[in-house]
């Protein structure tokens, strides 16, 4: 099976990508032969911090590939999780993701000043604890699974990054996502549960394509300006309604294309004081085409009609985040973190979801490097969505069909632990108390055991 896999991302479709990245690939190559590092000063600690890898510095090569501004990285996570009371039924399922990543700082490599690429390959197996056990195929309790297509090697991004004016203008554009720079933050993907990572499951699931995230990948650019130090704005366009780089994440046709979306961020980060954090709000609009969730080309219920769903051609989603630093401890510090995401119900699934918690790293002075938290979700689902599912109950109860479970509110609490053991070795076990799986009443409250291992070479 490996070789028709490989095929499928390497072959033919993808022949000409390769003749355009040979000379990319010699060129880099040339440069880093030609080019010699610089040593560092007498007593000058290692660039590359040792205890983030459980490789150490690869025989001395990371340095020397750091002096050229070369950062390569190999990391494997694993998440298995198991539903142990209530829900569907009981059971396990494991997903996991290996993962190469490699960004470049071309002033050091080539005298680009202030140019960077980042570039990360995926793979991933395994299956959905949510919507195999749980019953929950909202969101799902172990987040890496999915998303890669299936394929031996998927693209998850590939982008450069131009820095300007000292920093307060940084340009990021190529096949990206709007989950990498907008409603994020990496206290996020802490947890195990997809609601919250990368960015706010309403947002990445509810509008025909408008708001992907990574491994999903699209043509799109970012401006981000910061005209004071405390204060930025951050805005965007990206391809909408399309391929999303397909199964494989090589798939770059804009043929599907529907519309594009605009995303926009206002933000304020204070850094100094006692409680440094983050209050950002914003909006994306988007002109991707996208149905209806209940009524028709006439403003009826198309499933009671049998006419067409209603097309709309531009929507709204809005956001607001905050994060704060409560308490500094030794060389770890509290924060506290909340999340609000609204979107259009008329063309989503989802409507308005909601989360918070808090985030402790060196809980304990002899483990400076371990991590605790804690986050509580809620989540509404669509009231159109609702009156769909209703009207397909009443019609199933008239004729005696299965039962039908209208989606309202979900509720989640969530504690993990991450113990860092060894050099790049994290264990996280994971707890959650899932309250009316996939937003209904059909199964009982659910518990989710987890253990996430996390490995970076």
């Amino acid at each position: 099976m490996i070789k028709p896999v490989l095929f499928s991302v390497f072959g033919k479709r993808y022949a000409w990508r390769t003749v355009l990245a040979a000379p990319l690939a010699f060129f880099i190559g040339h440069a880093y032969a030609q080019s010699a590092p610089t040593p560092p000063p007498p007593g000058a600690p290692p660039a590359i911090d040792v205890t983030q890898h459980l490789l150490g510095n690869w025989g001395g090569l990371l340095d020397e590939l750091d002096a050229k501004g070369i950062d390569p990285s190999l990391s494997y996570l694993s998440e298995t999780a198991a539903n142990v009371s209530g829900g569907m039924r009981t059971g396990a399922d494991y997903a996991d993701q290996r993962a190469f990543g490699l960004n470049i700082d071309w002033d050091k490599l080539a005298g680009l000043t202030g140019f960077q690429t980042k570039t990360l390959f995926v793979n991933r197996a395994g299956r959905a604890v949510g919507s195999d056990y749980v019953g929950d195929g909202l969101y799902n309790e172990n987040e890496i699974q999915g998303g890669a297509g299936d394929v031996a090697i998927h693209l998850a991004f590939v982008y450069g990054i131009e820095t300007l004016f000292g920093g307060k203008v940084v340009v990021s554009a190529g096949r990206l996502s709007e989950g990498l720079f907008f409603n994020s933050s990496p206290i996020y993907c802490n947890f195990l549960n997809f609601a919250l990572c990368p960015a706010a499951r309403a947002l990445t699931g509810g509008s025909a394509n408008a708001f992907t995230m990574s491994p999903a990948n699209v043509w799109g650019g970012v401006v981000k300006i910061k005209p004071g130090s405390d204060i930025y704005v951050t805005a965007g366009a990206f391809e909408a309604g399309g391929r999303d780089g397909g199964r494989s994440g090589f798939d770059w046709n804009t043929d599907k294309d529907t519309g594009v979306t605009i995303p926009l961020e206002l933000g304020w980060e204070p850094s100094g004081g006692e409680h440094p954090g983050h209050v950002k709000g914003g909006l994306y609009y988007t002109t991707a085409n996208a149905t209806d969730v209940l009524e028709d080309v006439n403003g009826n219920a198309a499933i009671l009609t049998g006419l067409p769903p209603k097309v709309r051609s531009s929507h709204l989603a809005e956001w607001a985040a905050a994060d704060v630093t409560l308490l500094k401890h030794g060389k770890g510090q509290l924060t506290a973190f909340a999340d609000y995401v609204h979107t259009d119900g008329d063309i989503s699934s989802f409507n308005d979801l909601a989360f918070f918690g808090l985030e402790d790293g060196g809980l304990f002075e002899s483990r400076p490097d371990d991590s605790f938290g804690v986050q509580f979700t809620y989540g509404h689902q669509s009231r159109q969505l609702e009156h769909l599912q209703e009207i397909i109950a009443a019609e199933s109860a008239a004729v005696g069909g299965p039962a039908v479970y209208p989606q309202s509110n979900e509720y989640v609490l969530e504690a993990q632990y991450d113990a860092h053991v060894f050099n790049g070795v994290d264990l996280q076990p994971d707890v959650q108390y899932v309250m009316r799986p996939n937003a209904t009443s059909q199964y009982g409250n659910a518990v989710v055991l987890s253990l996430r291992i996390i490995l970076q070479l």
